[in-house]
């Protein structure tokens, strides 16, 4: 499937602000006039989901999480 990448990320921001918590801060940063991307959707955002976890692990404290495409 062609993706749009900027639409991706938005689409998974939701999520995570769920899944993540309060403690830590979710910022999406996309570029304009990306090429889509030939992806399949589940995969990347099961990537996304499991590096977003990852990362707020590693901030017990708490902290920004950005997404940048």
């Amino acid at each position: 499937v062609q993706l749009d990448p900027n639409a991706a990320v938005g689409a998974v921001t939701e999520l995570l602000g769920r899944t993540l918590g309060d403690r830590v801060e979710i910022r999406a940063e996309t570029a304009p006039d990306l090429w889509k991307v030939r992806v399949d959707p589940n995969q990347l955002e099961s990537a996304l989901l499991n590096l977003a976890v990852n990362a707020r692990d590693a901030m017990p404290e708490g902290g920004a999480l950005t997404l940048r495409t």
